[in-house]
């Protein structure tokens, strides 16, 4: 009676840490499906061109709303696109073509602006609309730059073409000591966004290790014999 009480706990014990792996597992696999949906959303061109007819339609009330979101994509659409080596290497390309066009002197190869550079214009243009711009101007701004951005799009191909065409004509329309401040700035990364604030790196740490021993712990208990 002893073996047998000992076997149904042990027994019980053993399923309850494997069907805790297995939803854990369950859990992080539709985590990925879900980013992997995101990603493949992100990377659509026609909806940010969506949004972008969204901002430029909308009364003044929604403008802001809609812009928000289109810059949000716009940004994501880019780096999805050309956020490798032989994209930047394409963009630099462009770039240089490009600047044959607007009335500042051609920039050199080695000036010539990467996805980074024309993504730190755009949103320095945006924090121009926010802070530099009254509320009553603002929308009307928007306005103006979503004018220009359908102005692009109808002389390209294709929008990804007329994406990068209008963030070029926005990093071109800053003076050459501008443009030299938006390269030299460096960009972000995750990690540093996370240090930058101690608390925050904290519970991401903290968040990780737990995580992690939750795992090792699940898959100790099932594949080694731990007495109770």
């Amino acid at each position: 009676m002893l073996a047998l009480n000992f076997f149904v706990w042990e027994f019980g014990r053993t399923s309850f840490w494997i069907i805790f792996a297995a939803a854990l597992f369950t859990i992080f696999y539709l985590i990925g499906a879900a980013a992997t949906t995101m990603s493949s959303s992100l990377s659509n061109p026609e909806y940010t061109w969506y949004l972008a007819t969204k901002a430029a339609e909308a009364t003044e009330v929604w403008r802001s709303y809609w812009w928000g979101k289109f810059r949000y994509r716009l940004v994501r659409l880019m780096r999805t696109m050309f956020g490798s080596g032989r994209g930047d290497r394409f963009v630099r390309i462009q770039a240089l073509r490009a600047s044959a066009e607007v009335p500042s002197p051609p920039v050199s190869p080695e000036d010539a602006p990467g996805l980074g550079d024309l993504i730190r214009a755009f949103r320095q243009r945006n924090l121009e609309i926010r802070f530099l711009h009254h509320e009553d101007r603002r929308d009307k701004r928007i306005g103006t730059e979503t004018g220009e951005l359908k102005a692009q799009v109808k002389a390209a191909e294709t929008l990804e073409d007329g994406y990068l065409r209008w963030l070029m004509l926005i990093y071109f329309s800053f003076t050459d000591g501008e443009r030299k401040l938006l390269r030299a700035h460096k960009e972000e990364t995750v990690w540093g966004w996370i240090e930058a604030y101690p608390t925050r790196s904290w519970l991401v740490r903290f968040a990780i290790a737990a995580i992690v021993a939750s795992l090792v712990y699940a898959i100790l208990r099932v594949t080694i014999f731990v007495p109770p």
